[in-house]
């Protein structure tokens, strides 16, 4: 009513602009509404960050800085490095992924222009998912429109029906 934003619906896809600022606060918001005074766990796959980095959100400290020490932020990678908590795809089998995470759901899981490099979707999206919450969120971004970029190496692009098919949940 009034121009205000209406709530988004179980399952529901948003199209982004150029700016994401708005849309990232509003996740934050919305796992606070839904943990209340429990401690958040929040995963980022694909946490490594490189020199080609310096545009991306540094989802630590932004989630850090919303939930303070609190907040239980868990990196993955396929390669150590800094802002690495563990080495691991997220296209392994759903047991090798539940080895090194645990049984305990996510309430945040991001996963940001990773999709696009890995050989299998699918199962990482079926990971993704098996990973959540019940009512657990993903934030999930990939490219429609963008040039080879290998690294390690580059497969896919997604459009949104494309991505509804990833994600049954």
């Amino acid at each position: 009513a009034g121009g205000a934003p209406r709530p988004p619906r179980r399952g529901e896809l948003r199209i982004v602009g150029t700016s994401v600022g708005r849309e990232v606060e509003r996740v934050l918001e919305m796992v606070g509404e839904s943990v209340g005074r429990r401690a958040p766990r929040v995963l980022q796959i694909g946490s490594r960050a490189s020199v080609a980095d310096r545009n991306e959100l540094n989802w630590r400290s932004l989630v850090a800085r919303r939930f303070g020490a609190r907040a239980r932020f868990v990196g993955i990678d396929l390669a150590p490095g800094n802002n690495v908590d563990h080495q691991l795809d997220i296209g392994a089998s759903p047991r090798t992924v539940a080895a090194v995470l645990g049984e305990e759901g996510f309430d945040l899981v991001l996963c940001c222009h990773v999709l696009e490099h890995t050989p299998d979707p699918r199962r990482a999206a079926r990971n993704i998912e098996a990973l959540l919450r019940r009512d657990g969120l993903a934030y999930i971004s990939t490219p429609w429109s963008q040039a080879f970029h290998a690294a390690p190496d580059d497969y896919w692009r997604f459009s949104l029906r494309g991505l509804m098919l990833l994600f049954g949940r």
